[in-house]
């Protein structure tokens, strides 16, 4: 029996094996948990301590959700990427913001598009929403004995950005 895959799969496998032949160290995650609106990006790179959101989009895919899905991304994660079938090249690129990264994905083979050298501007309350609150927990046992919300209310309200970046990227590096 056959294994029949879909074409964004393709587009994943080139945009994984591009990561680790040119990023010694690079942790990926696919179909990855975010934000308080609880989606999922297709994969996640953690890569020197930044986070890098990857949207995929093949021949086969809708547009209509990319511009949110890039809002979304741009409030927790530091970096967003989209890969793309040429078919939609045209079209991600009127959608996408100055501070996205398109490349574009063909039989394997990835050509980088458009690129910005500029991070996104991440909110605390998306970035402590991604965090499972057993592993909250774990990071600040004092908190041991609250609900989820006030735990997360506790680290938005109490601590600076660098202590709940230096906890989300822990966690992403540990799952």
């Amino acid at each position: 029996m056959a294994l029949i895959m879909r074409p964004a799969d393709g587009i994943k496998i080139a945009v994984i094996e591009y990561f680790i032949e040119r990023y010694p160290g690079v942790i990926i995650g696919n179909e990855v948990m975010y934000g308080t609106t609880r989606k999922v990006v297709d994969l996640l790179v953690l890569y020197k301590g930044e986070t890098y959101a990857i949207e995929i989009k093949s021949d086969k895919d809708d547009m209509r959700r990319l511009p949110e899905q890039l809002k979304e991304y741009s409030l927790i994660f530091d970096h967003t990427i989209v890969f793309t079938h040429p078919r939609y090249k045209d079209e991600v690129l009127s959608l996408v913001q100055p501070r996205v990264s398109v490349y574009e994905v063909l039989n394997g083979n990835v050509n980088k598009i458009k690129s910005s050298n500029t991070s996104n501007r991440t909110t605390k309350r998306e970035m402590v929403y991604s965090i499972s609150s057993v592993f909250l927990r774990k990071f600040l046992p004092a908190v041991k004995k609250m609900d989820s919300d006030m735990i997360r209310t506790q680290i938005i309200r109490n601590y600076d950005k660098v202590r709940y970046i230096i906890c989300f990227f822990n966690f992403w590096n540990k799952n």
